[in-house]
């Protein structure tokens, strides 16, 4: 800190590690380190209110308006202004309340929790809230004390220090708007933000994408999921358990030996099922189509599709033809009609929570 003494006419003026103003933490050596740790702390105060409503059975689309009303906008305050670098901690905050909404372990991996919600990164949405600040600044009458900051600091940018015009600038060339850095020609805002959001939704969109074919635990996951964006089925499957038993079958977070062999590092071909003892991988699809000990349920299964869609969709046939594209219909997207699709739905996620309560006796008995 300064050791020069500083006055405002014949008061001394109390020199302070840090202050508060407007809601903001300033420290001495411009870190928000301490603002971002108070802002963490509030937010699991909040978080701490909506389990109960989940508990209580409330559904996902009220969990994710309680999300985004309760707590949310405190992590997001004032984000405009503060630095990009990684803030981990509120990540985790936005993970937790994901996984508790949907209801899973702790283990299910953050990229199928984020893709069932559609839910980006907050790393993204302060890019969005960042340059949405910048649009409004380069819109403002040239006379405002904002605007004039800003033109002084963009004429003045350091190439070895970092800034938030800095940031600004790095922000829209890895969005490919160099252009638009220099001429901050970005039409009206409504259309600017519109933009962005497009932008914005296709790099969070593409890299997600990526890490889902790093990843083994998500083979079906990738295979039955396209779009990242909010599931239908965490609305139409009106069993919370059912629902829970679905989410964990469509992301990989469960028992079956294709999952607890690779926690034991054992080689695919050997993580067989034990249930039927047929020598076959106990995965996704063996659970879904082809073990013996469930066929009752899954018999079942098919029924009550074939029943609420009037004979429409009888799919006890289809197991011989398309493996891939039935399980894309009994878990996945193929099927348009919704009406069919929250049958298909209801149907299957009931199944999947069958079979895995049903798994536990068959082994113990075996």
């Amino acid at each position: 800190m300064d050791k020069r003494n500083l006055f405002l006419g014949l008061v001394k003026v109390d020199e302070v590690k840090q202050f508060k103003y407007l809601g903001m933490d300033f420290s001495w050596n411009l870190s928000w380190k301490t603002m971002r740790e108070r802002v963490v702390k509030k937010a699991n105060s909040r978080i701490l209110m909506i389990p109960k409503a989940i508990s209580d059975g409330i559904a996902p689309d009220l969990s994710i308006k309680l999300w985004n009303s309760l707590v949310r906008p405190i992590l997001e305050f004032s984000t405009e202004v503060c630095e990009r670098s990684l803030w981990d901690e509120a990540e985790r905050v936005q993970l937790e309340m994901g996984k508790r909404i949907l209801k899973v372990s702790r283990s299910t991996p953050s990229d199928v929790v984020r893709g069932e919600l559609g839910w980006w990164s907050l790393k993204a949405r302060r890019d969005f809230a960042l340059l949405r600040w910048w649009g409004k600044i380069v819109r403002m009458d040239h006379s405002r004390l904002t605007y004039c900051v800003y033109r002084f600091r963009k004429a003045n940018m350091g190439v070895k220090h970092s800034s938030w015009c800095g940031d600004v600038k790095a922000l829209l060339q890895d969005l490919n708007l160099t252009e638009v850095w220099d001429t901050e020609e970005i039409g009206d805002l409504n259309g600017w933000s519109s933009r962005l959001k497009v932008l914005i939704g296709n790099r969070e969109e593409l890299e997600w994408k990526n890490r889902l074919l790093t990843t083994s635990k998500l083979r079906t996951f990738r295979l039955l999921k396209s779009e990242f964006k909010l599931e239908d089925y965490l609305m139409e499957v009106r069993d919370p358990r059912w629902r829970k038993a679905l989410t964990c079958i469509r992301g990989g977070s469960h028992n079956l030996n294709i999952e607890a062999g690779r926690w034991l590092g054992l080689p695919v071909e050997l993580r067989t099922c034990c249930v039927c003892v047929t020598g076959q991988i106990e995965d996704e699809r063996h659970l879904m189509l082809d073990c013996l000990p469930y066929e009752k349920l899954r018999r079942r299964m098919f029924f009550e599709i074939r029943m609420r869609s009037g004979g429409r969709l009888d799919l006890s046939s289809a197991r011989v033809d398309d493996r891939d594209n039935l399980m894309d219909v009994l878990i996945g997207h193929c099927v348009r009609d919704k009406l069919d699709r929250v049958s298909v739905r209801n149907a299957a996620a009931k199944f999947v929570f069958l079979a895995l309560q049903l798994r536990p006796s068959i082994l113990d008995d075996g």
